[in-house]
């Protein structure tokens, strides 16, 4: 499930729908999806041991994965044991989160309308913050970084939470046009 919350926690609207998982065990080896809830059910199976496992990519030394084109991280192990007992049901939750991202550029906006144009360069270098806290109440940063040659930095693999980006200045004077220019980005 996508603990958007980060809760540990199950929530309704947290399941995710099509997500691939493989069951193997004595006689069995088959692929299944979850369905719009987030859960599949497998029904007939003898009385032991079987292997689930998440049919994503492996998760880096971060826990995190890149699966539909997003990034992941996975807070439970993707292979779990469980064992199928004789008239009851066995559980198997796997949870995991998807990331973002946000994006800060700084750029001179020579004709002060504060839309990037071609012709008007990002400016590499400059000093930007990110703070925050995740969902769960943790904080995150800050975080300082420096913008690229493009004039863009990107703060990658952030949890859901919210967050604030800032510049911080590098003792040139420069005059703000707007604040925020589009979703996650800044610029000025």
């Amino acid at each position: 499930y996508n603990d958007v919350d980060m809760d540990a926690v199950f929530d309704p609207g947290e399941g995710l729908a099509n997500w691939p998982f493989h069951i193997a065990g004595p006689g069995v080896s088959m692929d299944v999806v979850t369905g719009a809830d987030g859960c599949v059910t497998v029904e007939d199976l003898a009385e032991d041991t079987y292997t689930v496992t998440e049919s994503i990519p492996t998760p880096n030394a971060n826990g995190n994965f890149d699966f539909w084109r997003r990034r992941w991280h996975a807070f439970t192990d993707p292979v779990q044991t469980v064992f199928a007992a004789c008239g009851e049901t066995s559980h198997v939750t796997f949870r995991n989160v998807c990331l973002g991202s946000i994006t800060v550029c700084k750029f001179n906006d020579q004709n002060m309308d504060g839309v990037r144009q071609g012709g008007e360069n990002g400016i590499s270098g400059w000093p930007v913050r990110l703070v925050g806290t995740k969902a769960n109440g943790d904080p995150v940063g800050p975080t300082n970084v420096l913008t690229a040659s493009d004039g863009c930095y990107k703060f990658a693999d952030l949890f859901p939470g919210v967050y604030n980006v800032s510049e911080e200045g590098n003792g040139i004077a420069w005059e703000r046009v707007q604040s925020d220019c589009a979703t996650g980005t800044y610029c000025d």
